[in-house]
């Protein structure tokens, strides 16, 4: 139990400096990857929703030290994109392949941007803040190039898990018999 908590914990830092170091330094539109969240994302879809949860409140805690929005904005966003994701996941995309993760990748890279503006505007109508701050947003970046690139990321990370585990090898090499097997389970 310590130990698994320990390398998620492990994980978390490791993608948020990653995010945070590396890929916010390269020019548009690479500097839009949002690696938590494809991280997230496949966490909440694949492996286990509570523990997406988790990685989404504690790699929402440790993002809100280098993001300029509100304190709470980011954890917030991703902790509702991460509900938003298991109620698209659970009543309408059933099954764990991976055209169902790209489908939700995409789908919660908007449902995060969306958030994220939502409580940027709920607060200047609250008078909390005087700006929206735009300007650093982009309506390509944002809904045009992030969700590709989350798409992108969450691809590489679930080809990278069936490579590694045989829990997904049935659905990236076999997935005609993918109905089958996942009614057996």
């Amino acid at each position: 139990m310590i130990t698994r908590i320990l390398s998620n914990a492990v994980l978390i830092l490791l993608i948020v400096l990653i995010q945070v170091s590396f890929l916010s330094t390269w020019p548009q539109p690479i500097s839009n990857i949002n690696l938590l969240l494809a991280a997230i994302i496949f966490v909440a879809v694949i492996i286990n929703y509570e523990q997406g949860l988790w990685w989404a409140l504690s790699g929402g805690l440790l993002l809100e030290l280098y993001s300029e929005l509100p304190y709470g904005t980011v954890t917030l966003s991703l902790i509702a994109t991460s509900i938003i994701t298991n109620l698209l996941f659970t009543n309408f995309f059933t099954n764990r392949s991976y055209y169902a993760l790209a489908l939700l990748g995409y789908g919660a890279t908007i449902c995060y941007t969306i958030f994220t503006f939502g409580v940027r505007v709920l607060l200047v109508i609250l008078g909390q803040s005087t700006t929206v701050m735009l300007s650093n947003f982009s309506l390509m970046s944002f809904f045009v190039w992030q969700p590709m690139l989350t798409v992108i990321m969450v691809t590489a990370i679930f080809f990278a898990y069936s490579r590694s585990t045989s829990r997904l090898k049935h659905l990236v090499f076999n997935p005609e018999d993918h109905y089958e097997i996942s009614r057996r389970h």
